[in-house]
C-alpha cells in the first residue's frame, strides 16, 4: 500500500492481486490489465479482476476495446 500526503489529503493506492484456483489445478490471475490468454479449454480475458470466455483471439480483443470505451 503506498501512502501520499497532498496538502492535509491522504491518498491510498491498493494494489490487488486476485488469483481464481479451480478444483482441476486451472490457475487464472485476474489481476492486471485486461488481456486475452489461451488456455487448454479455449480464449479467455483476464485482468481487472475480471474472467471472460470468449470464442478466439480477436473476440477477446474487440470486448477488450468495448470495455474501455465503456469507462471513457
Amino acid at each position: 500500500m503506498c501512502l501520499v500526503r497532498i496538502k492535509h489529503v491522504y491518498l491510498f493506492k491498493l494494489k490487488i492481486m486476485s488469483k481464481l484456483k479451480f478444483s482441476d489445478g486451472e490457475e487464472f490471475d485476474l489481476g492486471g490489465p485486461l488481456r486475452v490468454e489461451e488456455r487448454s479449454d479455449g480464449w479467455y480475458v483476464l485482468g481487472e479482476n475480471r474472467m471472460m470466455a470468449v470464442a478466439s483471439q480477436s473476440e477477446g480483443l474487440k470486448l477488450i476495446e468495448t470495455l474501455k470505451q465503456e469507462y471513457l
